[in-house]
């Protein structure tokens, strides 16, 4: 029982964070793609990375010039752009003028919408399961603990 209690407590802190860390991410993302800077990136790497429960993250190293030299970034994309890599030689990017390690990919979604379904899902199972485990006893416990109401007598 403990286990559930601290995944519920737990669900409940992690749902909330998920939704924020999503949020600012999509923000920046479309300040970048509003305000950044187009050039034309050539990809010197890849890498590839099995999750726990088994879905594939895919990320390539980038090279592409900024204001004062080149710059070299890291970069999630999604499995077509990591297979084309090697055929494409270029590939068109934007990055920040204020920050040139913020970096999109021209073409790549900006937005993640199942983050936002899997963070409220975990705040609502965790809310559910805070108030399943914390509240709802109490409850039950005060209405136990009351003497029971006996008839009065004529």
């Amino acid at each position: 029982m403990a286990k559930l209690k601290l995944a519920a407590l737990a669900a409940l802190v992690i749902g909330p964070v998920l939704l924020v860390t999503n949020y600012k991410e999509t923000t920046e993302k479309k300040q970048i793609s509003q305000e950044g800077i187009s050039t034309i990136a050539v990809p010197t790497a890849k890498s590839s990375s099995r999750g726990r429960r088994g879905g594939r993250s895919y990320k390539l190293e980038i090279q592409y010039p900024v204001q004062g030299g080149q710059r070299t970034e890291r970069v999630s994309v999604s499995k077509e752009l990591y297979d084309r890599a090697e055929s494409e030689p270029v590939i068109n990017i934007k990055y920040l003028g204020t920050d040139p390690s913020k970096v999109i990919i021209i073409g790549e979604p900006i937005e993640k919408p199942e983050m936002y379904v899997i963070g409220g899902v975990l705040f609502a199972l965790g809310a559910a399961g805070t108030w399943w485990n914390f509240l709802r006893k109490g409850k039950v416990q005060e209405v136990a603990a009351a003497p029971p109401a006996t008839p009065a007598n004529p």
